[in-house]
């Protein structure tokens, strides 16, 4: 008989799993802003699927070694464009020039990446990329409990 080790399932990502990210970076009277984010990965069928369209378009150049500047700063606007749709679910603490508190909702949350420096932006999509950041935490002090 082997082990149980169903425990790892609460490791499982999908499309669903959300973490947060804290903008450090930037500093307001009501604290840095917090984006509620879902993975940028395979187990976001709708990012992966536009993700793969953009791939397919560049594919000639990649494969010839042909990556310029250009190539990476045109990926790094189609997930500025992409991140509202399906990857940025909500946030707190963001604000207007003027300080009021600014809703989210897809047009609110394009237009706040579009400003951010690319470095910020960068940071984010990296975040929202590894899978590991919306995976549940499994320690030993748990798994003695059960």
């Amino acid at each position: 008989m082997t082990a149980d080790f169903s425990y790892l399932s609460a490791l499982d990502v999908s499309a669903s799993s959300t973490a947060e990210i804290v903008l450090h970076e930037i500093n307001v009277e009501e604290g840095s802003p917090i984006l509620v984010v879902s993975p940028a990965t395979a187990e976001n069928p709708i990012y992966f699927k536009t993700h793969l369209r953009i791939l397919k378009q560049n594919a000639a150049a990649i494969s010839a070694g042909n990556i310029t500047q250009a190539t990476l700063d045109a990926s790094l606007e189609h997930a500025r464009e992409v991140f509202p749709v399906c990857v940025i679910r909500g946030w707190r603490n963001v604000v207007a020039l003027d300080g009021t508190p600014v809703q989210f909702n897809r047009e609110e949350c394009a237009a706040f990446l579009k400003r951010l420096p690319n470095w910020i932006f960068r940071r984010i999509h990296d975040f929202c990329a590894t899978s590991s950041n919306f995976a549940t935490r499994v320690d030993a002090e748990s798994l003695a409990k059960n």
